[in-house]
């Protein structure tokens, strides 16, 4: 029978932990502190992942005003400009 998503989870996250009881310490042993410090990292990545694009389109807008004279963020072929040949 297959379990949800949401039991498995929380058997996951049961789990996470150094168990006092048991004596055993494994080699990759996490506390519970691990699932807000991979929230905030999913966080940052994606905070990221947009500061990427705004930093693209500063580019584009850059390339456009220095090198073509117009303003716009649209990105030209290399290959079709006449300086090239």
């Amino acid at each position: 029978m297959a379990r949800g998503i949401g039991s498995t989870l929380a058997e996951a996250v049961g789990r996470l932990g150094y168990d006092d009881s048991s004596g055993l310490l494994g080699d990759f042993t996490t506390t519970r502190s691990v699932v807000p410090l991979t929230g905030l990292a999913v966080v940052i990545g994606v905070l990221s992942a947009f500061v990427a694009l705004v930093l693209l389109r500063l580019i584009g807008l850059f390339t456009n005003l220095f090198f073509y004279q117009r303003i716009g963020e649209a990105r030209i072929c290399w290959a079709a400009h006449g300086l090239l040949h």
